[in-house]
């Protein structure tokens, strides 16, 4: 294997890839990266099993392949090609396995692994496959992956929901204290009977962070066996899906159904009153909740802390009512709110309730996202 090749173009790649390569494992070879030169394009793969990413280049200036061939090689190389002092890096694989990397006066030999021992990264034939906006599915996925669970005895909870019909993809998370649905719509026609065609739960920080790696307009989402592919024409990114039944998130809905009481009020203005109130909530060990006091008499709510032993805190919000006028209480956790209202749009927020103990619902005029909140029964 012979090549040479755009420093920066590399490096960009390098660092890319080398963000899925295994810190440990018992395959040794997925620590490093994994690279393969055809005739015009170089192949850059790292995997840590769960996880796989492939990166192609080509087409770019001072890239040129003289002798095809492929190789595993430590994820230092990232580390050297970024210390190398010209524009074009030189790259020659000799009969011994050695990787020899020249820039300049620079000089470096590598001693690799054969790449015929590199797991099996291709893609086979896909179940399902959709193109889609990147600007919406990252708007999709940052109002929704927050809420699936950090620790939970069930792994279902760890992911995202992926439901795709022949009207949406809807993604959904929920930790089973907060919920978030977040839709993107395929087609308009309302005549339409809306069909399931493929649903699945994929991690929800794998889709998270590989989301950020595309810079296209639109990109691809396909599955294949147990797997969750992202790709473009250059980047292909691939998980496996996480087994198990998802809960019934449709149901969840339905509470919207029962709402008695719905306020609207400036969203920015309420993050900023819960930080206040978030202030001397924190002061306790563990942290204090908070209350919300629905005074329906003069179209305002207060916002207080419930544990008194070291302050008190009350904020005022100004509100427009619609429905019932019942004065309400109820207690909630200020950190599941506040991670609702920065991940919503627009400058009002609807905040729906049913009862004391039940769910709040939290909408907007900009999405047709859904949000929900459980309260903490206060003693």
């Amino acid at each position: 294997m012979e090549f040479t090749i755009n420093k920066q173009e590399l490096l960009n790649n390098l660092v890319k890839v080398g963000k899925y390569s295994a810190r440990s494992t018992n395959l040794p070879i997925l620590c490093g990266i994994y690279l393969k030169a055809t005739a015009n394009e170089l192949l850059l793969v790292a995997s840590n099993k769960e996880d796989t990413i492939v990166s192609t280049i080509s087409e770019i200036q001072n890239f040129n392949i003289v002798q095809e061939g492929e190789v595993v090689v430590p994820k230092t190389i990232t580390d050297i090609v970024k210390k190398l002092p010209n524009d074009t890096v030189s790259f020659t694989l000799d009969n011994n396995n050695s990787l020899h990397i020249s820039s300049g006066k620079t000089k470096y030999s590598l001693n690799t692994l054969s790449a015929n021992d590199y797991p099996d990264f291709t893609t086979k034939t896909l179940k399902f496959l959709v193109s889609i906006s990147l600007k919406k599915l990252q708007r999709s996925v940052e109002a929704t992956y927050y809420c699936a669970a950090e620790n939970h005895s069930k792994p279902q909870l760890k992911g995202i929901e992926i439901s795709i019909t022949n009207k949406e993809i809807a993604f959904a998370a929920t930790d089973a204290n907060t919920l978030s649905r977040s839709t993107i719509p395929i087609t308009t026609d309302s005549n339409t009977e809306e069909k399931l065609l493929y649903s699945c739960i994929v991690p929800s920080r794998w889709l998270y962070d590989a989301i950020k790696m595309f810079e296209e307009e639109e990109i691809e989402l396909g599955f294949e066996g147990n797997s969750a592919i992202l790709r473009s024409k250059d980047l292909h990114i691939k998980t496996q899906i996480i087994e198990g039944k998802y809960p019934d998130v449709v149901k969840f809905m339905e509470f919207e159904k029962t709402v008695k009481t719905t306020i609207s009020t400036d969203r920015l203005q309420l993050i900023n009153s819960l930080e206040q109130v978030n202030v001397i909530c924190s002061m306790n060990n563990p942290k204090s909740a908070a209350l919300l006091n629905l005074d329906l008499n003069s179209k305002e709510f207060s916002l207080s802390n419930n544990n008194k032993s070291l302050g008190d805190v009350i904020v005022k919000n100004p509100i427009e009512i619609d429905g019932e006028t019942i004065p309400i209480s109820i207690g909630f956790s200020i950190d599941y709110m506040l991670r609702h209202l920065k991940s919503m749009q627009g400058d009002v927020v609807k905040i729906g309730f049913i009862a004391e103990q039940s769910p709040l619902i939290f909408r907007n005029m900009d999405s047709e996202d859904f949000k929900l909140m459980l309260p903490i029964r206060i003693g």
